[in-house]
């Protein structure tokens, strides 16, 4: 977000620049770039994958990417490369306090990377220690990392590296999505492809997630709420056209 006057010089070169969100263009705007050149232009959905209702037997589904007794729990996904702007972190210690008062609660995690510099910003995080170690192949070995901070094996589904076209296998498998992101340029795909699926998606409320949450107060469209009854101005929460709880 840091951009200098020969960057500002080079982005008012173009007739048109196009951001991937609001919060991406207000970004260059702020960093020079001349209003009327600026727009928006965000990223969508293959809508013939991701639909609702997902229509998809457990059979189908490919052995490793299949969750197991889903009718005994309740399913909470998280995906993106692990790293610290995504905010596994933030899901990981929620969830472990989730956990002890919701037996049934089960976290399904895709936060592969490969990029072993991007997985250790997960060690500047307050709420995690340490950071999971890399096995051969560049596959993270999350259970380790899991359990010292305080969520058992038992309690989550690693799903690794999972292939684009197998997505709504997985969101078909699951109860709400959580993306508790610090920062998304864009609009955070995996998000939308979530509520495309009829899935419940609960998003931070800051950066490009506010280009999605922007509808607070349409149908299927929430602010939460802390425990005090308080507006929780850290997220919302935007149901899919299933309708999903």
């Amino acid at each position: 977000t840091d951009l200098s006057p020969e960057d500002a010089r080079r982005l008012n070169a173009f007739d048109r620049v196009f951001a991937g969100s609001g919060w991406n263009l207000a970004v260059l705007v702020r960093g020079g770039l001349a209003e009327h050149r600026g727009g928006v232009f965000p990223q969508g959905v293959d809508t013939d994958l991701f639909k609702s209702p997902l229509q998809i037997q457990q059979a189908d589904i490919p052995s490793m990417y299949r969750i197991p007794d889903t009718e005994k729990f309740f399913d909470i996904f998280s995906g993106g490369k692990l790293e610290l702007r995504k905010g596994q972190d933030i899901v990981l210690a929620a969830f472990a306090r989730f956990a002890r008062s919701h037996p049934d609660a089960r976290l399904v995690v895709a936060w592969d990377n490969k990029w072993n510099d991007t997985v250790a910003t997960v060690l500047e995080s307050p709420h995690t220690r340490g950071m999971p170690a890399m096995r051969e192949g560049g596959i993270l070995d999350l259970a380790p990392w899991l359990a010292a901070n305080g969520v058992p094996p038992g309690r989550v589904i690693d799903l690794g590296s999972v292939p684009h076209p197998l997505m709504p296998a997985v969101f078909s498998q699951v109860d709400v999505a959580l993306f508790p992101n610090r920062c998304e340029g864009g609009t955070n795909l995996v998000a939308m492809e979530a509520v495309a699926a009829g899935v419940p998606a609960v998003l931070s409320a800051n950066t490009g997630h506010l280009d999605l949450i922007a509808r607070v107060g349409a149908p299927n469209v929430l602010l939460l709420r802390d425990d005090e009854g308080d507006e929780e101005e850290e997220g919302g929460a935007e149901e899919g056209p299933g309708g999903r709880r």
